[in-house]
């Protein structure tokens, strides 16, 4: 008796190679969603430490010539939350310093050390 070419089904290795190239596409899908999970969040690392060094920044840069150049010569560093802050106040001549402050997530050995620089001068008011 001769079987009808509808009748039949899958055989089982048309069923093992089915499976085979889902689980190969499955495992690519995974692994782009995983490697995009991480540059998330790595650049949301990254704009929360800029954000919390210029937010130094900005308060250092808020304070008169005369307070900072108090500070001359001498860096000042502490711990905020994930952070390690620095501020270094240098005078280059007698009416200018730089201000250097620092960010670094401490818990995360390949983060990158942020840094930002200004000057500051002594306002002239006699022009």
């Amino acid at each position: 008796m001769q079987q009808k070419r509808g009748d039949e089904g899958f055989t089982l290795i048309e069923i093992a190679v089915a499976l085979t190239s889902t689980a190969i596409l499955a495992v690519g899908v995974m692994l782009v969603f995983t490697t995009a999970t991480f540059q998330d969040r790595d650049a949301y690392e990254t704009t929360r430490t800029q954000n919390v060094c210029g937010s130094l920044m900005e308060q250092v840069e808020a304070f008169e010539f005369e307070e900072l150049a108090v500070f001359a010569g001498n860096t000042f560093s502490w711990h905020i939350e994930r952070w390690t802050m620095t501020i270094s106040v240098v005078q280059i001549q007698p009416d200018l310093l730089a201000i250097e402050t620092t960010a670094r997530v401490t818990d995360d050995p390949d983060s990158e050390t942020l840094r930002l620089v200004t000057v500051k001068a002594i306002k002239d008011e006699s022009l």
